[in-house]
């Protein structure tokens, strides 16, 4: 089923260096079941620590399977270095945009990539992505309230700092918002 909104993602975004690769419900299910699946199935060694909430890999599965409509939205981008032949994080929108046209993306990736500006490539080319060819207005993110690497990827990206935002289930987190395209193309 098409998103009612006429809105489009890419299954596929390339950075300069990685290929972030749309999950189906196949790839998410392989993926939830085992590392070892997944590299049986889609040839991709599975990075340790890829993710550091892997229960949300369960929830967007089932939100994509609960409501089809948006299962572009809820279904994470894989994050492939392609060098290395492995899947090393994951990203994606947490849902299709609210009622003032925004988005909210997260992101995750494992350890032993950290610190190679490689989180900050696929945040952009989200933030690009959902600009491009659709009615989003803007995307935000939230951090812990502290300074830490996402909220330096963030302002790296050109995210401002909005404000706090009560979560139910987390707290006090700082929302940040980036309302216009980013300069990079997205293509």
């Amino acid at each position: 089923m098409a998103d009612p909104s006429g809105m489009h993602l890419p299954e596929e975004i390339r950075t300069p260096r990685l290929i972030l690769t749309r999950s189906t419900i196949g790839r998410l299910s392989a993926l939830i079941h085992s590392a070892a699946e997944y590299l049986r199935v889609y040839g991709y060694a599975v990075e340790d620590g890829y993710i550091e909430y892997p229960d949300v890999l369960a929830d967007s599965l089932q939100l994509a399977l609960e409501f089809p409509e948006h299962r572009q939205w809820w279904l994470p981008y894989l994050m492939i270095h392609p060098v290395d032949h492995a899947l090393v994080g994951a990203c994606g929108y947490r849902g299709p945009p609210d009622e003032q046209g925004f988005v909210e993306i997260g992101y995750g990736i494992a350890p032993t990539y950290r610190g190679r500006g490689l989180v900050s490539e696929a945040a952009l080319a989200l933030a690009g992505h959902a600009f491009h060819g659709t009615a989003v207005t803007g995307v935000r993110a939230h951090t812990l309230p502290e300074t830490s690497a996402s909220t330096r990827i963030l302002t790296k990206c050109g995210f401002i700092h909005t404000g706090d935002f009560d979560d139910p289930e987390d707290g006090t987190l700082w929302r940040w918002e980036l309302r216009q395209t980013p300069a990079s193309d997205p293509s």
